[in-house]
């Protein structure tokens, strides 16, 4: 059984922010020492740039050497990046590859270790932070807000499925286009009991639209006489590199399997010139 024709392409938004560009590499870096011996490219949907090619760029590239591409969406909702847009970009890139044979695996989800990733992120938050013995503690999940209605959705449950691991009130919030707002957010925790509030980042990455989170969240603690800690999103994580790379390892034997078999096919047939003279 041999992987060495399937190469894998990690796909992320992009974005202007250099923090959140360096992240997206250490991310690909973390899943690729989980790969050993794999090839794994990695690519972005906007703002591609020298450390990270656009999809057609990065597709263009691998399929020099692959027969077989295997793409993992850096994404946490199934939205219209996820959707659309990716696909119409390796539709694109496969017109010009016809050789070359795409599977997409589906974005990440709470099957990759989300809730014990945020687990271990507000476990962290709460260490750092000074705490009175009759402080009620809330949790406030901040994700970025999205147009989809289900990718709102998705983010309230997974406040729920937290509340119900760590048996402590979380809320979700949102920091655009979507409500509860990031103020909304802090009063219903306060309006629970709480007296003080670990906001918790729904976002893989950094960046300018993250960073907008923590200003809000301290003004309104400030006006509800509440203590505020500020928690980290996702980021890379050893919990997630690891359920992400087990993910990809499925579907490189998979793809395996599917490669010996057409060897094993094309063993069985004759070549075309045999009795022939």
């Amino acid at each position: 059984m041999s992987t060495a024709d399937t190469a894998v392409l990690i796909v992320a938004h992009g974005s202007r922010d250099e923090a959140a560009r360096g992240e997206f590499l250490d991310q690909v870096r973390a899943i690729s020492r989980e790969l050993r011996g794999t090839t794994v490219g990695h690519a972005v949907l906007e703002f591609p740039g020298s450390d990270s090619p656009s999809i057609q760029v990065a597709v263009d590239a691998l399929a020099q050497s692959s027969r077989r591409l295997i793409v993992l969406p850096l994404f946490l909702f199934d939205a219209g990046h996820v959707r659309h847009d990716i696909p119409a970009e390796l539709a694109a890139a496969r017109a010009r590859n016809p050789q070359l044979v795409i599977t997409t695996l589906p974005q990440v989800s709470s099957g990759d270790g989300l809730l014990e990733v945020l687990s271990d992120r507000i476990r962290c938050a709460q260490e750092s932070a000074p705490v009175l013995a009759d402080d009620p503690w809330a949790i406030l999940l901040v994700g970025a807000g999205t147009s989809s209605p289900d990718a709102n959705a998705e983010l309230a449950r997974m406040a729920a499925k937290l509340g119900d691991k760590l048996s402590m009130v979380v809320e979700p919030a949102f920091v655009s286009l979507a409500r509860p707002t990031v103020v909304e957010g802090m009063a219903r925790c306060v309006d629970r009991g709480a007296r003080h509030v670990v906001t918790v980042h729904y976002f893989l990455n950094t960046g300018l639209l993250a960073r907008r989170i923590e200003p809000k969240a301290r003004a309104e603690a400030e006006r509800l006489g509440v203590k505020l800690t500020i928690g980290q999103h996702f980021g890379t994580h050893q919990i997630l590199a690891k359920a992400l790379a087990g993910r990809i390892n499925d579907a490189l034997m998979s793809q395996a399997d599917v490669s010996d078999q057409e060897d094993a096919e094309n063993d069985d047939q004759e070549p075309d010139n045999i009795g022939k003279t």
